[in-house]
């Protein structure tokens, strides 16, 4: 995450930005992190670099195999997931 947060980053644009530009990159990522949308809940909700990064080490640091595929998240009728709504 810290390289692609490099890759993306634009120097001299506010850290807010920054953090909403990673949220689309998080936002596909995200669903083949872990079943329940956790991460994808904290990620959206982050305003800063340093809480990105806290919530990528919780969800991302560890030795365990992740799928290839997404999971299949479970929405409420309100919220949008690759444009369609369920």
């Amino acid at each position: 995450m810290h390289a692609l947060y490099e890759a993306v980053s634009t120097p001299g644009i506010r850290e807010s930005a920054q953090i909403n530009n990673m949220k689309k990159y998080l936002n596909f990522i995200g669903l083949g992190v872990e079943p329940t949308g956790e991460f994808l809940h904290q990620i959206r909700r982050t305003t800063t670099r340093a809480g990105l990064f806290t919530h990528c080490r919780e969800f991302l640091d560890h030795d365990e195999p992740m799928p290839l595929e997404p999971f299949a998240i479970s929405l409420n009728p309100t919220d949008v997931m690759a444009g369609a709504t369920r």
